[in-house]
């Protein structure tokens, strides 16, 4: 028995959805409310007996937190995707559940979604191994010119094969940045992920992080430079540094300012929903008078999420909606859930019930 439990909305449901029943095996819909609360699909995973699991890390990492794990032992074969899949929730998860094979799958929009898979078995090494191609794949590590760098040297990972997009739309300056014909390829178009990787001799293919300050929040692929752009278009603000916290669940985007005055949190979000995506608005502020910097001169991130993480994080920022409340009855109920919850509830479509077993 498999699960689906990705919105049609989203490629991964479709790997989800046809992989299974392709092979003869049965399906299982999670509901809306079900798919991404750990504790209502831990019990529908349990009451189902599902032996196969497709999950982002920050899903699988709750689950691990906040569900049954006894109703997980079925499980055979699960596979991360999204996101970074680090060592410590590999070594958690076979804990919890020796008897299910682990996959991890690393790709992008931009190759179809899939481009490597590896099977994680113990004993696993600082970082985790992100594997080998997929029919129809190839991937090498390359320098600045594209030509491939000797094992064990980091470099940037280019994709190339049968999966790639043919441009970004309406971007042409952009497609020309990322698709570009490789030496490492043989002159053959590949696709510069932007991801830094080392093949280590004899052994694993490593993911070590990205070139660029691009994030993955549940999935979906945030710049950080975007949002520090938006933000210095506000008056008063001199600088900003955003940063991803993925020690908490759900993992929380915290932007640190510095201002002359600190501005109205309310307006400023108001201000970024007008410029960017939902997913892109932090969760958390920390207003400071200067971003702390390491040795170089350049900033401190680890710094950084350190002072963050002792900074209280104000309860509102983790339940974001967008319909306002209409009724005296929704405004009651609302103002009952935030005392109750200790967080501010502003719409009728707000998650705070997911927040809630989250936090």
């Amino acid at each position: 028995m498999a699960c689906l439990k990705t919105s049609p909305g989203f490629v991964d449901s479709y790997a989800e959805m046809l992989g299974p029943l392709c092979a003869g095996i049965p399906l299982v819909i999670a509901p809306d409310d079900s798919a991404t609360d750990p504790v209502a699909l831990s019990a529908l995973l349990g009451r189902y007996n599902v032996t196969r699991l497709v999950l982002v890390p920050t899903l699988l990492r709750a689950v691990l937190a906040h569900g049954d794990m006894p109703r997980l032992q079925s499980l055979r074969l699960c596979a991360c995707s999204g996101e970074p899949l680090d060592t410590s929730l590999a070594q958690a998860f076979l804990k919890a559940v020796p008897g299910c094979r682990l996959i991890n799958i690393y790709g992008s929009s931009e190759v179809t979604a899939d481009a490597t898979w590896a099977d994680i078995t113990p004993p696993l090494g600082a970082r985790t191994d992100i594997g080998k191609p997929l029919p129809g794949v190839a991937v090498a590590v390359v320098d600045a010119a594209g030509h491939a760098v000797p094992d064990g040297f980091p470099g940037e990972l280019a994709i190339s094969g049968i999966g790639l997009a043919d441009s970004y739309l309406d971007d042409p300056a952009l497609t020309a940045r990322r698709f570009q014909p490789l030496p490492a390829f043989g002159g053959q178009r590949a696709f510069l992920s932007g991801d830094l990787a080392m093949q280590s001799p004899g052994g694993p293919l490593l993911l070590l992080g990205r070139r660029d300050r691009q994030l993955k929040l549940e999935g979906v692929r945030i710049d950080a430079a975007e949002i520090e752009s938006a933000l210095a278009a506000q008056p008063g603000i001199l600088c900003s540094r955003v940063v991803l916290d993925n020690s908490t669940v759900p993992p929380r985007l915290i932007a640190a300012v510095v201002a002359r005055t600190p501005p109205d949190e309310s307006a400023l979000r108001r201000h970024l929903h007008t410029h960017l995506p939902r997913a892109a608005i932090p969760h958390q502020w920390v207003w400071m008078d200067a971003l702390p910097v390491g040795a170089t001169g350049k900033t401190d991130d680890a710094a950084l999420l350190a002072i963050a993480r002792q900074a209280p994080a104000p309860a509102h920022n983790a339940v974001q909606s967008r319909e306002p409340l209409r009724t005296d009855t929704e405004r009651l109920l609302a103002q009952q859930w935030s005392d109750i919850l200790g967080c501010r509830i502003t719409g009728r479509d707000a998650h705070f019930l997911i927040w809630a077993v989250h936090r």
